[in-house]
């Protein structure tokens, strides 16, 4: 038996390197993540995330930026005012700094970047390429439970004056929307108002699991969806020094 037709061509596309598993996740629930890269990401207007790759320990892969700063022209705060004229923590803030205190013992602040090459998605070349990144080293490997809610959202797309409206199509999202401290479920809240034993964890699930948030506005851009109402914990004893009690 002759083998010569089993050769390469440089016609059909070579399989890359993958690693099986579930790459999705398909319902909101709490799940038990591995932090496997995190790093700083800045966007053209100046604006300052937290880039994370997360895996489940069923193998299901989340990819989640955490928007910590405003761009430049909003005076790269990581905060606004709310109509009440309050200041209010961003919300990727807040998530990024949860997670720094419930895996590292401190604030997203006060974690040091080191320069790592990665293996990044580029959108002109089609394909993953080295690139350089301030990568948060002390939270890589770490584990942190997460409360994840899948969301309908719009698909947008740019109209004649270059802006980016609702398309009338969806797409299904997954989104961190609370983290827990992987040992024993607790929240920062509880933690700073010094609980022991986890409340929050069970009273998210009983509210989210399965839940899908329609967020999408659709071509009219009326809101097909309302977010769901905050649950609320104890108060937290915020005079106490927030990365001592998080070892």
């Amino acid at each position: 038996m002759s083998l010569s037709s089993l050769r390469t061509d440089q016609s059909i596309e070579v399989e890359k390197d993958t690693i099986g598993g579930i790459t999705r996740i398909e319902e909101s629930n709490v799940y038990n993540l591995t932090i496997e890269l995190a790093f700083l990401k800045t966007s053209p207007s100046g604006a300052v995330a937290l880039e994370t790759h997360l895996k489940t320990d069923k193998g299901a892969n989340l990819r989640q930026t955490f928007w910590m700063q405003s761009g430049t022209a909003k005076g790269g705060k990581h905060y606004y005012v709310a109509k009440d004229g309050k200041k209010r923590y961003l919300p990727g803030f807040t998530l990024a700094n949860d997670l720094a205190l419930l895996t590292a013992a401190a604030e997203i602040g006060e974690v040091s970047t080191e320069e790592k090459m990665v293996k990044l998605w580029d959108y002109t070349a089609g394909e993953e390429v080295p690139t350089k990144v301030q990568m948060f080293t002390d939270l890589v490997g770490k584990d942190i439970r997460a409360g994840i809610q899948l969301s309908i959202e719009d698909k947008n797309v740019k109209n004649d004056s270059g802006e980016y409206v609702p398309s009338g199509e969806t797409r299904t999202e997954s989104n961190v929307d609370k983290f827990f401290r992987a040992r024993d479920g607790l929240t920062r809240t509880e933690i700073i108002a010094g609980e022991t034993t986890p409340a929050f964890v069970d009273a998210w699930v009983e509210k989210n699991q399965g839940s899908i948030r329609n967020n999408a506005k659709g071509s009219t851009g009326v809101a097909t969806g309302s977010p769901m109402a905050p649950m609320t914990a104890k108060a937290a004893n915020t005079a106490a020094p927030v990365t001592s009690l998080f070892t």
